[in-house]
């Protein structure tokens, strides 16, 4: 997330400083509120590595993994007076907001029965739901309650069933550079 004055700041952040910082290192933040711009700034070269990148077999392909630094529930949400869905198996047929290549998009395109609306921001896919532009949006449970914090929206939003799933989130860096990937572990 970004402070007031345009400055990077969370967990991510601190953690990405207290690492490079215990190596001797110094950091330069860049910032995207747009997955697929951060993934562009490590293919590029931009970046050296992500602060903070949940786990999918697919993203192996072109990322490394350090060790885990994060765990958090994948919740539904749905507007406030929906009372419509409560399983993940009430998603058939219905329309869900996901985040443009974010884990969550990736796993919803192995259920061809669920409408995935891609969205470019975490907040656009709550607004969706408050819009009924969706029925539901899936997402780590403590990043959307706190965007629908931010944008003081929480009281026409609410969690619905049970976890889908718990995700895992490492730093990361372009595939073959180990050598980064040592120095974050």
């Amino acid at each position: 997330m970004l402070d007031n004055e345009g400055n990077l700041t969370g967990f991510g952040r601190d953690i990405a400083e207290a690492v490079i910082g215990a190596g001797g290192g110094t950091l330069e933040h860049i910032h995207s509120a747009i997955w697929v711009e951060v993934l562009d700034f490590l293919a590029s070269g931009r970046a050296d590595f992500i602060h903070g990148t949940g786990f999918t077999e697919e993203r192996t392909a072109f990322l490394e993994y350090s060790e885990p630094i994060l765990s958090m529930d994948e919740r539904r949400f749905v507007a406030a007076g929906r009372n419509d869905i409560g399983g993940f198996g009430d998603l058939k047929g219905r329309t869900v907001a996901c985040v443009r290549q974010h884990m969550t998009h990736i796993y919803l395109q192995c259920f061809p029965e669920i409408n995935c609306m891609v969205v470019e921001r975490p907040a656009d896919g709550l607004l969706a739901v408050m819009r009924d532009d969706a029925d539901a949006f899936i997402y780590p449970k403590e990043i959307a309650m706190f965007l629908s914090d931010q944008l003081k929206v929480r009281e026409h939003i609410r969690i619905v069933g049970e976890p889908l799933r718990t995700l895992n989130w490492h730093m990361t860096a372009k595939k073959g550079n180990t050598e980064m990937i040592a120095l974050l572990n």
